[in-house]
Parts: C-alpha cells; structure tokens; sequence
C-alpha cells in the first residue's frame, strides 16, 4: 500500500532553517601581508593573498586558486605613496593622523575620486590583482562624526564612490577594511569584509597587546552578524597577538571561531607572516 505523503510541521521547517542559518560559513585560508618580498619568496597554497601592489607584481604568481586583492587607501594618504607629491597641499588632503604617516582625506573631493579612478586601481589591476582591499573607509565617519557641520554627507559619499568603484569595474572584487557604520548600506556591493580590533588589539601608547573591551566586541559583532545573515558573504578577522600561538591569539581565534569569521592572527604592522587558518 502506497504510503501518505506527510507534509513538515511548522515547527520542523522552522528547524531545518535554523540550521542552515547556524551552519558555518566555509572556511577560507588568507593573509595579509605588506613586508619586504626578499624575505616572502614563497607562500603556502591560499585563498586570499591581500599585497601592497607596490611591493608585489601579483602577475607573476596567478594559479588559479589564489585571489589576490591590492591595498588601496580611500580614506587617507601616506606620504610615502607615490602620487602624495602630486596631492600635497591639496585642499582635500586633511590633518596628519597621529598614528601613522599619512593624511586624512576629504573623501567628497572628485579630484581625488578621479585618480582613484583613473589611476591608482588602473596600476593595481595592470599587476595582475583581482581586487582591491579599501582601507581607511571609517575616515569619512571618523570626520563627520567629529564635525557634522564641517564634514557633512562624508559617510554617504564614502558609500556612494564605493558603489561607484563596482559599477566603473563591475568584475572587481572589493573587501573593505572595518567602516562597520557603512557596512549595512555596502554589503549588496562588497564581497566580504575585513575587521580590525574585534577580539584583539594593538594599544598604541603602551605598544601592547590586549583582549578589547567585551563591549565593544560585542558591538561589532552584532553588526557582523547582521551582515552574514543578509548577505552570506564572509567576514575576515585579523587577530591582533605578538605571540601568534600564545593565550591572546588563542582567545581571538576561539572567539572568531564561535562568531563564524574567518581568521588570522598577526602583529600590527603587518609585517610579517602571520598564523594562517587552517
């Protein structure tokens, strides 16, 4: 005798998607490294290789596997940069940040949005780059939120020359560095994002590391969950730790584990290679 078909509960169905939403998210192995390629010659079988284009030709290194994204400042200027000769004195180019040489940027300026552009993704793309790592994207916030007045719509703008980067190379993938303020209208444009001082983090006045504030991992965190739900896309922690398998390191990557983030773990400078997710 044919069996009745039997139709899931309510209850049941609610389950099976509880479970697909928990599952973890596939595990990626990547890394960020701005060092010396005289001391990096070879580098183990990777998903995501984040570079300074300027010190790699990733061109020379395509397998195939290997998704290589260039560093590209958006919301600052280091005055080492090649082109900072050509925008110094700009009206754009703002205040030295006290952390590291480099000037803060008024993302609003359409000439800076034009040699970014034009120029600075053109030269990573022609070595060989698949995409692009946007660091200082929290600047436009950073100054807004310090002046509202001064600063107006820079969070918006910063948002908006994002979208337009997408549309201007629709092939280009984007990881954007924190700006979790900006992260809820990004995500439909973003392949992943990457997250500083989540778990871990550098103090600078003490040149210490330490656990950060529970507070404000779990601030983070609720966003970043926020954002793997809607998007599906990951999320990549870099755990702050001088010892890359001492306690600290241990705890951001159990913590970035239990969050379903991908992780690496890393000294501040970036410097050298770190301890890559298995």
């Amino acid at each position: 005798m044919r069996q009745p078909t039997l139709k899931p509960s309510f209850f049941a169905l609610v389950l099976f998607c509880l479970i697909l939403i928990t599952q973890p998210a596939l595990a990626l192995s990547w890394f960020v490294y701005y060092g010396d390629f005289k001391n990096l010659k070879q580098w183990p079988p990777i998903d995501i290789a984040i570079f300074e284009a300027d010190h790699l030709n990733a061109q020379a290194h395509l397998n195939g596997k290997t998704n290589y994204y260039g560093y590209l400042s958006l919301g600052e200027a280091e005055i080492s940069r090649p082109y900072f000769q050509k925008i110094k004195g700009a009206e754009f180019v703002l205040d030295k940040n006290p952390n590291w040489p480099s000037h803060y940027i008024d993302i609003r300026s359409k000439t800076w949005q034009k040699i970014v552009l034009e120029e600075l993704i053109p030269q990573i793309l022609k070595k060989g780059y698949q995409g692009v790592f946007l660091d200082t994207i929290d600047t436009a916030a950073y100054l807004e939120n310090k002046d509202p007045k001064k600063y107006a719509g820079s969070k918006k703008e910063m948002v908006d020359f994002i979208k337009k980067i997408r549309k201007t190379y629709p092939l280009l993938k984007i990881i954007p560095n924190n700006g979790l303020e900006l992260l809820k209208d990004l995500g439909p444009v973003i392949d992943g994002v990457l997250v500083e001082d989540l778990h871990t983090q550098y103090h600078f006045k003490s040149k210490t590391y330490k656990k950060t504030p529970q507070n404000v991992s779990e601030s983070k965190s609720k966003i970043l969950k926020e954002f793997m739900m809607a998007t599906k896309k990951p999320v990549f922690s870099i755990v702050y730790a001088k010892n890359p398998k001492g306690p600290l390191a241990e705890y951001g990557i159990k913590a970035s584990q239990d969050l379903g983030v991908q992780w690496y773990v890393t000294t501040v400078d970036l410097m050298h290679l770190g301890r890559i997710s298995p």
